[in-house]
């Protein structure tokens, strides 16, 4: 069942609810008594991407440059643990992992170069 129909109506269960289930076995002669009850599944997807990035003008110099944005709507159940800024100038693409707060300060810039955050 996907996440979307137990997060809507009639369910309308939050991020992180625990999944209650039983399982019933088919075959071509009837069904099987129903399993015990189960709880091996919670309501956890990634979470929605960052909106409204911007430049964080406070940050500007010529070897630096700032950016800020607003974690997604949902966070998928779990606290968004970090954020990965990714830019690219020429040919050459630069992943940072672990950024952890928004605003972000990009450092060591090349004074002239054109960067696409």
């Amino acid at each position: 069942m996907p996440i979307s129909t137990l997060r809507a109506a009639s369910f309308q269960l939050p991020w992180g609810a625990s999944i209650h289930a039983k399982v019933t076995a088919i075959n071509l002669y009837g069904l099987s008594e129903e399993s015990p009850v189960g709880n091996g599944a919670y309501i956890l997807t990634a979470p929605d991407r960052p909106v409204n990035l911007a430049e964080f003008y406070a940050s500007r110099s010529a070897t630096t440059l700032g950016l800020v944005w607003t974690a997604g709507a949902a966070n998928g159940g779990a606290p968004v643990l970090d954020y990965r800024v990714t830019y690219q100038t020429g040919l050459t693409v630069t992943v940072i992992e672990n950024v952890i707060l928004s605003p972000y300060t990009a450092v060591g810039l090349t004074t002239g170069a054109n960067y696409k955050f």
